[in-house]
This record gives structure tokens, C-alpha cells and sequence, in this order.
């Protein structure tokens, strides 16, 4: 019976999202991109949460544990999301072994219409167009083509948690009383002198320099190898300010429109279109934060406090460095991500309290705790969707039917409608006087009589 509900909760979430995809693909390039930056700091957020009680063998409330169980899915772990254990014994090697092929099985259809379009191409050759332009055939095997690697970047970003705790759970064993060497994940599974869990511990080194080495690896060279693009030193001089300020934009913003109309950079726009130039690599540090709170602290002893703290310290780090940084291009997505971090903070300072009153027996109240962590997350993914919806409401309603506007404007019931105005950038301006601004400033006649030659 569970999964029959979860496979009919499956196919209507998939047929919603088919519409919402449609209705995406109307929105302007600003309002993909807020929809993007929104998705990711969900997904990485709800991975973190429900990789806790398994990397840091904490005790959550049920409740909260229900809560969190709505969003298994974005693990990518179908046995565990099906219950496929409850039917067919399925221990901890099998579900390591799906959640890292799973991945490999959904890059092939996105690599066989790449490919089979590539060979098209290559057999079938359309001649320039008058212009001397490219033919319309390649450039649109080109976009194919970084679409399929914007594809494959996207689902590399989803499976890494998920992924790469499974793998580090394979190591980890205890010793008991008896001489015994069991799993921690699964203590059906023998550490000791067993052949079949010695195969799987070489798959899983094998699969640990896919994922959570291979795939930073992978960002940290694309992002390298394309960074003076990215991220182009400020011209100096006259001529440069020039260059810089001819449409009344600042630097920054200048590079901004800049790198969003290279095409040759295009392909890896998932890693850097959510970031300020100047913060181009933070891709990378966030690929470093997710591992280390999803996998990396199951070599210090599970369920220490000391493995507590440290989770609380790497939340409270990484809260600093977003502050510092201020990666994001947007005040609202700025904004979000630091609610982001204080929500994994709070949620891992529950955990320990949870701890400290077990070991000194006080009174700890499982449930209320856990309708409150249930508060503490929810409003900051609700108030994600509902700020996130008034934006696109705001910058897209014109062109929506009735219904979708509709649609948009309940999801965001978080913001009052006359909030418009106090929708301010990072210099405490308001978004009308920001653009007013740049209006003013593109209309005044450039001075070429103050350059000097040489």
C-alpha cells in the first residue's frame, strides 16, 4: 500500500511539475534565474537536514522526522522512498549501490539525444545563412549541447549529498563487547573477515573519487579554467571608466550583462549565474559545506557531542563567510541564504540540547521541540516560495493568464501588496530609484574632450 500512495504521489507531483515547467518557460531570464537560486538553496538545505540523524546519530522528534520524510525524494534514494526494504531485504550496500547509479541511469537519455542530434549535425551540414551567420541547425546543436551539460551539472549538484553520506557510511564500523565488528549504518552487515563487505568498501572508494572528490574537482576546473571570464580585472584609466560606466552601470553589474552574453561560457552558467562576479567561487565552498555536514563527520565518532559542536561550528563558519561575501547578486537572495544557514544552525543546537539534557537527565520535551524545528524550517521555505512568487508575480504578471496569476499571488501570501516599494538593493535604495538612477546617467553625453592622448 505505501507504494502504491507513493507512486501515485509521485506521478501527480510529476505532472504538476510538467505544468509549472511550462509556465516557467514564459518568465524572462531574471525571473529564471531567482527561481534557480531559490531551488538550490532549498534542495541543499532539505539534503543537509535529513542527512543529521544518520550522520550525527541524534534522536529528532517524530514529528519533525515526518516532516522531513516529504522531501526524501530529492536524495534520489527510490529504495527508501518506495520502502522497497519492507518487501525484499535491502541493507545498507544496496542502497548505497542504487543512490550512486541512480545518477548514471538519468544522464543517459540526456546523453543519447545530445548525441543523436551531435551525429545528425555532423552527417547533415546547413549552409550559412545570407548574413554569413552560422546555420540555424548548429546553433541550435549548440544549445542542445550546453543545455545537456547544464543538465548534467544540475543533477551532479542533487545527487552529492545524498550520494556521498552513503559512500562515508560504509567505512564506519564498532567493535562490541564480544569481538564483534558490526556496521554503524546497518548492523546486520559484518566488518570482520567478511569477503562480501570488503567488495563493497573497494566500490565505495571507487564511487568516493566520483562523488565527493571527483565531482568538486569537476567544478573547481571548469570554474578555474573559465575565471578570467568570469571575473575580468577592473579596467584602469580614463578610457576604462569609460568603458565601465557608458550605460550608468557600475563595474560589477557591467560584467554581469557581460558574462551572461558570452556564449562560450554559457554552458556552465549553473555554477556561477547565481553569483556576484567577485564571488565566482563560491560554488566550491558550498560543495565543501554540504559534504561536511551530509558525510564527512561520520569519521569522528557518531553521536559525540564533540561531533555536534563541530557540525555547529562549521554552520556558524560558513554563516560567516556568506556574510563576508554576500555572494549573491540580489539582496533577496542574499537574504534567504543567511536564513538558510540560521535554520541548519538552530536545528544542530536543538540536536545538542538534546543531548546535554539526555546525559543530565532534564527535562526535554521531544514533542514540542520538534513542532517548533517544524516552525523554524517551514516558515523559512515558506517564506522562500512566497518572496520568491511575489517577484516573479511582479515582473511577470502581464504576460500570465488569470490562473497562474492566481496561483502566484496565493503562493505569495507572505508579503503584504503594497510591499513593492520596499523591495530595497544592497545600497538602500529602492529598485524604481535604482533604475531611475541608471536611466539618468545613461542619457548624459559622454565628455570625450577630457581624454588626453598619451
Amino acid at each position: 500500500a505505501s507504494i502504491v500512495w507513493t507512486s501515485i504521489t509521485l506521478l501527480v507531483v510529476g505532472a504538476l511539475g510538467l505544468y509549472v515547467s511550462r509556465v516557467v518557460l514564459k518568465f524572462s531570464k531574471k525571473s529564471k534565474k531567482a527561481l534557480l537560486i531559490a531551488g538550490k538553496l532549498f534542495i541543499s538545505t532539505v539534503q543537509i537536514l535529513i542527512a543529521l540523524p544518520q550522520v550525527f546519530e541524534v534522536i529528532l522528534p517524530d514529528n519533525f522526522l515526518r516532516f522531513l520524510a516529504w522531501f526524501k525524494v530529492l536524495n534520489l534514494s527510490f529504495i527508501e522512498l518506495f520502502d522497497i526494504g519492507c518487501i525484499s531485504r535491502v541493507n545498507q550496500h544496496g542502497i548505497m549501490v542504487s543512490a550512486t547509479v541512480i545518477p548514471f541511469v538519468l544522464c543517459v537519455p540526456i546523453l543519447i539525444i545530445w548525441a543523436s542530434n551531435a551525429l545528425q549535425d555532423r552527417w547533415y551540414r546547413e549552409p550559412p545563412s545570407r548574413e554569413g551567420g552560422e546555420g540555424s541547425e548548429k546553433v541550435s546543436v549548440r544549445s542542445l549541447s550546453m543545455n545537456s551539460i547544464s543538465l548534467i551539472l544540475s543533477l551532479m549538484y542533487i545527487s552529492l549529498p545524498g550520494a556521498s553520506a552513503l559512500i562515508f557510511s560504509t567505512f564506519p564500523c564498532d567493535e562490541l563487547d564480544d569481538d564483534t565488528v558490526w556496521l554503524k549504518a546497518d548492523y546486520s552487515i559484518s566488518c570482520k573477515n567478511n569477503e562480501v563487505h570488503d567488495s563493497y568498501v573497494n566500490y565505495a572508494l571507487l564511487m568516493l573519487l566520483v562523488y565527493p572528490i571527483g565531482i568538486p574537482l569537476c567544478y573547481t576546473v571548469l570554474l578555474l579554467k573559465q575565471r578570467k571570464a568570469l571575473n575580468p580585472s577592473k579596467p584602469t584609466g580614463a578610457l576604462g571608466r569609460m568603458q565601465a560606466n557608458r550605460r550608468g552601470m557600475e563595474w560589477e553589474e557591467h560584467v554581469t550583462h557581460q558574462r551572461e552574453a558570452d556564449a562560450a561560457i554559457q554552458n556552465t552558467i549553473f555554477l556561477w549565474g547565481s553569483y556576484r562576479p567577485a564571488a565566482w567561487w563560491y560554488e566550491i565552498f558550498e560543495c565543501a559545506r554540504r559534504l561536511a555536514l551530509t558525510g564527512a563527520l561520520v569519521f569522528i565518532r557518531q553521536g559525540s557531542q564533540t561531533q555536534i559542536a563541530l557540525g555547529c561550528l562549521i554552520c556558524i563558519a560558513a554563516a560567516l563567510v556568506f556574510a563576508l561575501t554576500w555572494p549573491y547578486a540580489t539582496f533577496r537572495d542574499n537574504v534567504l541564504g543567511m536564513m538558510s544557514h540560521c535554520q541548519l544552525t538552530g536545528t544542530l543546537f536543538s540536536a545538542m540540547m538534546y543531548k546535554l539534557g539526555k546525559n543530565a537527565e532534564l527535562a526535554y520535551d521531544r514533542e514540542a521541540t520538534g513542532w517548533l524545528l517544524i516552525a523554524l524550517n517551514g516558515t523559512v521555505f515558506l517564506i522562500m516560495l512566497g518572496w520568491v512568487a511575489f517577484e516573479v508575480l511582479v515582473d511577470e504578471g502581464p504576460s500570465l493568464r488569470s490562473r497562474e496569476r492566481q496561483f502566484l499571488a496565493q503562493a505569495s501570501f507572505l508579503l503584504s501588496g503594497g510591499s513593492v516599494r520596499g523591495r530595497f538593493m544592497a545600497d538602500g535604495a529602492t529598485v524604481e530609484e535604482h533604475y531611475e538612477e541608471k536611466r539618468r546617467k545613461s542619457t548624459m553625453p559622454v565628455q570625450m574632450s577630457t581624454l588626453t592622448v598619451g
